[in-house]
């Protein structure tokens, strides 16, 4: 048996000493495949809940998984530094109309009414249908205090809700027109005496 020839090097992953042929003693830098499959391996902490994640270089993980993913960009993409913010314009009508309270408003109306269109006689089995309409009978930019009120509500179907809006808009409409004609020929202002 002849002698080895060779020599021994370092691994830089544990430091363990370890034999390498000639022919390899260049490009040797692992003592074997466990540390070679970890060369690339680092420790992250998930952004959300600080819990350590093992990853690679090239695939740098910043999450455990897609819960925490989808928890933290709820909170840090909210308000303010959400991409499409601009500047909190949301009417309040809108916001009004999607809490909880206008679901249950709706619903207490629909029962009231037993699904059953006001105007027209219309009735509808299920408050899912899109047949029904629940309507402010007095309007809900003009008096937001009664916006969950039941008695201000009525079930009304779509078609005759339509209508209703229709009708009032012209009427504002053609009232509207009648006073800017007073004003002009009469060069004084309208004084509006309350709703």
């Amino acid at each position: 048996m002849s002698a080895k020839t060779g020599g021994y090097k370092a691994c830089i992953i544990c430091g363990k000493q370890f034999f390498i042929s000639p022919s390899r003693i260049a490009n040797a830098k692992w003592c074997s495949k466990e540390c070679w499959s970890i060369r690339s391996r680092k420790v992250n902490k998930c952004l959300y809940c600080s819990k350590d994640i093992v990853t690679s270089q090239v695939i740098n993980k910043k999450y455990c998984g897609n819960t925490c993913r989808n928890e933290h960009y709820k909170t840090r993409l909210k308000g303010e530094n959400a991409p499409r913010w601009q500047g909190g314009k949301t009417e309040i009508n809108k916001c009004m109309r999607t809490r909880a309270e206008f679901a249950t408003w709706r619903k207490e109306v629909f029962v009231r009414d037993n699904y059953t269109c006001q105007e027209c006689g219309v009735r509808c089995k299920s408050e899912m249908r899109i047949e029904l309409h629940p309507h402010h009978i007095k309007p809900l930019a003009r008096y937001p205090e009664l916006a969950y009120a039941i008695d201000n509500g009525k079930t009304l179907c779509s078609k005759c809700h339509w209508k209703l809006h229709k009708t009032e808009r012209v009427r504002e409409y053609k009232s509207q027109v009648i006073i800017d004609r007073w004003e002009k020929y009469t060069n004084k202002k309208v004084v509006k005496l309350g709703n």
